[in-house]
């Protein structure tokens, strides 16, 4: 079985009310809107939505090792 691919650094604490995107001091697509709100979510399909602010705004290389792809 194939190992999922991780993000560097350390998850944010559940406990703590943070501003912003959970995500935001680990992502390597971080933008300034990523520190002043969270995200909307966007469905991507019927069972699934990404909540990112660069979501649909650029190209962007998976974790996965896929070739480049639009999000949402």
């Amino acid at each position: 079985m194939d190992r999922l691919p991780t993000i560097p650094g350390s998850p944010p604490s559940a406990l703590i009310n943070h501003k912003g995107c959970p995500f935001k001091e680990r992502c390597q697509h971080y933008k300034p809107e990523c520190s002043a709100s969270m995200p909307a979510f966007l469905p991507i399909s019927q069972q699934q939505a990404i909540a990112c602010h660069v979501a649909g705004q650029q190209t962007v290389t998976p974790l996965f090792n896929q070739p480049t792809t639009q999000l949402a």
